[in-house]
């Protein structure tokens, strides 16, 4: 495993809603706190065209030119259940402590849809409001919807370093976009950030067109 964190002390990881040692504005009342909830009726979870996707040779494609068995980069990290697509449980998921190992995950299927409001992120990721993203943020890290991204996170890179959210703008315009279901680690880079294979995307193949 290979250790990321600058914290000094016990490491320790767990689920938002038991651990009263996680930060104040992660858990409020014994509930998650309201920044924090996935909206599950909002929106499918997707990227525009043309974002890339990093393979496991190092290779970019662009999303909407993957293809079936295509082999991807991810992570294996630490104390996490990386196969768990289940939003509960990632988003309450959270370590102060994180390691992982280089992993890889295969693509299943493409997927596309379209979306009338979209984010971007760091003038670079852009993606539908729901897609979760690794987050750093007051020493802990955790999962996070891309709605709920604030300046002065920080997500991690294909690098393996942390990197700063400068910029986060709102779209509000039609725009296809497009995601994948995958097989193994539930999570690869897009446009170098980390970012989770969870999906509601199932119903709208592109093969359906």
């Amino acid at each position: 495993m290979v250790d990321l964190s600058n914290i000094v002390g016990a490491s320790s990881s767990g689920t938002s809603l038991t651990d009263g040692s996680v930060k104040s504005e992660h858990v409020a009342d014994g509930a998650i706190n309201a920044d924090h909830i996935l909206d599950s009726a909002k929106t499918y979870i997707c990227f525009l065209k043309d974002t890339k996707i990093i393979l496991n040779n190092s290779e970019y494609k662009n999303i909407q030119d993957l293809s079936e068995n295509d082999i991807l980069k991810s992570s294996n990290i630490q104390d996490l259940d990386n196969n768990n697509v289940d939003i509960e449980y990632l988003l309450n998921w959270y370590t102060k402590d994180f390691k992982y190992e280089s992993s890889n995950t295969k693509v299943k299927e493409l997927y596309k849809h379209s979306t009338e409001q979209y984010y971007i992120i760091n003038d670079e990721l852009k993606l539908t409001p729901e897609h979760l993203l690794f987050v750093k943020k007051n020493d802990i890290h955790e999962w996070y919807s891309a709605k709920n991204i604030k300046i002065g996170y920080e997500l991690l890179n294909s690098e393996n370093k942390f990197i700063k959210v400068e910029s986060i703008e709102e779209v509000n315009k039609q725009a296809d976009v497009y995601n994948i279901k995958i097989e193994g680690t539930m999570n690869y880079y897009a446009d170098n950030y980390l970012v989770h294979g969870s999906s509601k995307c199932d119903e709208c193949s592109i093969n359906n067109e």
